[in-house]
Parts: C-alpha cells; sequence; structure tokens
C-alpha cells in the first residue's frame, strides 16, 4: 500500500545483508580449506550449498541475494535454475477441488435417492443422474490420480536436488573424534541461513535490518505499528515480523534473498501466508492515486452533511482502482490478500472520527482559531483539526492514506454538493 525506505539507500543496505551473509556461509573460503575441516558445520553446510547450486549459480550466488525482485522472478523461468523450485501444485489443487465438487453432487444424488419414495416416478431419473455423477467421479478421481502421481515424482526429483546429509565429525569429553560421524539433513533454507537472520545478538539480523530501513508501519496495510525497540545490546523488546513477498516454502532460494524480505505487521504476514498472488511490491510499488479509499455514501453523489454517523451503511468504504492503472491488478490482488476493505472497514472509530473532524473543520473559520494565539501556520491549523499529526513530514503513521485519500473525496465533493 505504500512505500518503504523512499529515501533510504536500499541498495546499499542490500550490499551490507549480503557481506552478513556470506560471512555466515563462509561464501568467500577456499573449498579445499573446508572440505579438511570435517568437525565445522559451517564448513560442511558451504559445501553442500557448492554442491546443490553448482560453480556457475554459485558464483551469481551474491546476485540472488541483492538483485531487484522482478530479476528475481524472471529467474524462476530460467531452465538453469528450474530444479531448485518444488513443482507447482496448481493444476493438482485445480483437479482436488474439481473431484471434491464431483464427489459432493455425487453423494447429493445418493440422499435424495434414500429420501424418495421406492414407487417415485422420478426415481428413475435420479438414478439415471446419480449414474452420471458417479462415472464424472470417477474421471475427476482418475484425472486427480494420474496429477497427483506426476507431482509426487517432480517432488522427489526436487527434494533429491536440493537436499543433502552432511556429516560432522564431533568430538568426545577427552577432545577426540568421535567413531561415528553425525549426520545432519540440510535444505536450502538452512543452507543460505535465514534462521541465523532471527539471530538478535547478531551485529546484522531482522530486527537490525527493519532499523535500517526506518519502516514504522506496516507497507502492506498502513494500520500498524512495527516499530522496532532496542532495550540494551542484546535486547529488543519491540520487532516487526518479517514477511517473504515471494514465500520461502515455493522458492527457498530467495528465503534470505534482500529485497524478498518485506518488514510487515503480524496479521499481514500470517494472512498472507503462502499465497502466490503477485501484490504491490513495498520497495518499488504504492497504491498512491491507483487506489484510494472512498465512502460509498460520498461516492453515491450524496451530501457529506446528510450522511448519518449512526446508519453503519453510511460509513462503509472501499479502494476504488483506478480503471486504467497499470497497477490495477497489483492492487486488486493486495486487497484481496491482506483483506484490505474489510479490515478498514472494521475500524469503525477512525472512520467516524475522521468525518466528525472534517465537519468541525469545514464550519470553522481558521482565523478564529488564530485568535488563541497558537504558533501554528495555516496548513498546522488544518492538519491539527482534521487530526493529522503534526511535525511528522513525509513520515509514515497508521491510517494515514486513509485518512489523507478521505480528505480529498471530501473536499471534492463538497465542489458538486457545496
Amino acid at each position: 500500500m505504500i512505500l518503504i525506505a523512499e529515501k533510504i539507500n536500499t541498495k546499499k543496505l542490500a550490499h551490507d545483508h549480503w557481506i552478513w551473509l556470506s560471512k555466515k556461509i563462509r561464501y568467500y573460503d577456499d573449498e579445499e580449506t573446508l572440505k579438511k575441516e570435517t568437525e565445522s558445520k559451517t564448513a560442511q553446510k558451504n559445501l553442500a550449498l557448492r554442491d546443490i547450486l553448482g560453480p556457475a549459480i554459485y558464483k551469481n550466488l551474491e546476485k540472488i541475494i541483492t538483485k531487484p525482485l522482478n530479476d528475481l522472478i524472471n529467474l524462476k523461468n530460467d531452465a538453469n535454475y528450474a530444479v531448485l523450485f518444488p513443482p507447482s501444485r496448481e493444476k493438482l489443487d485445480k483437479l482436488k477441488e474439481a473431484l471434491d465438487i464431483a464427489t459432493a453432487d455425487w453423494q447429493n444424488k445418493v440422499n435424495a435417492l434414500k429420501k424418495i419414495n421406492r414407487k417415485d416416478p422420478n426415481k428413475k431419473i435420479l438414478e439415471a443422474a446419480k449414474k452420471h455423477s458417479n462415472e464424472v467421479k470417477k474421471l475427476k478421481k482418475k484425472e486427480f490420480k494420474t496429477e497427483q502421481k506426476a507431482y509426487k515424482k517432480d517432488y522427489k526429483k526436487y527434494l533429491k536436488a536440493t537436499t543433502r546429509t552432511i556429516k560432522i565429525t564431533e568430538k568426545t569429553k577427552d577432545n577426540k573424534p568421535k567413531k561415528f560421524p553425525t549426520k545432519i539433513k540440510v535444505n536450502l533454507e538452512d543452507l543460505l541461513c535465514y534462521g541465523k537472520l532471527h539471530n538478535s545478538s547478531d551485529d546484522w539480523n531482522a530486527n537490525v535490518l527493519c532499523d535500517k530501513l526506518s519502516v514504522s508501519v506496516c507497507p502492506y496495510c498502513n494500520r500498524q505499528y512495527i516499530t522496532v525497540v532496542k532495550k540494551n545490546e542484546d535486547k529488543w523488546v519491540s520487532s516487526a515480523q518479517i514477511d517473504h513477498f515471494l514465500p520461502k516454502s515455493l522458492y527457498p532460494l530467495f528465503s534470505c534473498s534482500f529485497f524478498n524480505l518485506i518488514p510487515s505487521c503480524y496479521c499481514c504476514n500470517h494472512g498472507k501466508s503462502n499465497n502466490t498472488s503477485i501484490t504491490i511490491h513495498p520497495y518499488t510499488e504504492k497504491f498512491g492515486d491507483d487506489g484510494l479509499f472512498c465512502l460509498d455514501y460520498i461516492e453515491n453523489d450524496n451530501n457529506i452533511d446528510s450522511l448519518d454517523l449512526d446508519n453503519p451503511d453510511h460509513i462503509i468504504l472501499h479502494i476504488k482502482i483506478k480503471p486504467d492503472s497499470p497497477l490495477k491488478e497489483k492492487i486488486e490482488n493486495s486487497i484481496d490478500v491482506f483483506h484490505l476493505n474489510d479490515l478498514y472497514n472494521a475500524h469503525h472509530v477512525e472512520i467516524k472520527d475522521f468525518i466528525l473532524r472534517y465537519r468541525s473543520f469545514k464550519k470553522a473559520r481558521l482565523e478564529d482559531y488564530g485568535k488563541l494565539e497558537l504558533d501554528l501556520s495555516e496548513k498546522e491549523m488544518e492538519d491539527l483539526l482534521l487530526g493529522f499529526p503534526l511535525g511528522l513530514g513525509d513520515a509514515e503513521y497508521p491510517f494515514h492514506k486513509m485518512r489523507s485519500d478521505l480528505y480529498t473525496q471530501l473536499k471534492t465533493a463538497e465542489t458538486t454538493h457545496p
């Protein structure tokens, strides 16, 4: 919905992120040296990572970690990278849905037959319909089983390509090598150290990333504060969630890629989950004028003075999308994935508060307030009356966009219904 890090040098931060990761995975270490360190888990993980990626992709790992999002998406279509992504479940899920519908239809007809009178002339028609439904169900089940078998085969191939078993030679209390090495299974997400990004004692971690980005409000919904607060050297008392714009379960190669990590609130991160719809990407895109909050009542050519705040139908809003916007599909996906219309309509207090403030502002004369001798400009006085925080400049705060958009809508409506 809103941009994060609009005035931050994200390329530098992406580079800093890579420096941290390259040290964690010992990217620049000599391969022969790593092979000798049989007791080092990090060394053995690095060798597994090299084996999975292959020389060409391993050489380009820095670009994968620091590339803009569109470049990452394009890699999915590169044949050299195809085996590093799990097979798509889209076709399988659609066939499962079709099978469920066909099974329910057949079951409905079975239940209807159980209720029908034995001498009812409609029984033969219903039996024929049941037989047909059963044939459809069998066909859908066959199609589903065939696709399921193919999917399992492809998924096994993917696991074989992206999973390794590493052996660590641990030592006894006497500092002697144990007779049998410890075996550990690792995958791409493990090897790219995403888990270590949440180690709060590291010089670089998820909280530091959010702090460097100066992001204080969830960019997906603009409703919740996600400010990170550090109490002392070792303890953070408040932190943001980190969402993977491209889900790490489907894009494990990008699990630690900088531009795939989006600071967000709990609601948006967990509500989105593994949804694959491409939404607005907060590092480079925002709703802006392409997606505006609008009160339905005012949108239907009604005057604000006739708006009844006690009538729930009068305070319903929605996000209106510009028909010819190049971001139209992404904004639609964002509204759907993050349930923005539903969530905002649950904030009756915020909507009512702004409408009441606007009505008061409309009736007030700013020069009368000037008599209070407040050290405020006319614009600051206007912001004060409308409930916009003073002194924040371009800084974001919860409900900023909703309030700004409604102000524009109400002001425009005045010219139509003065």
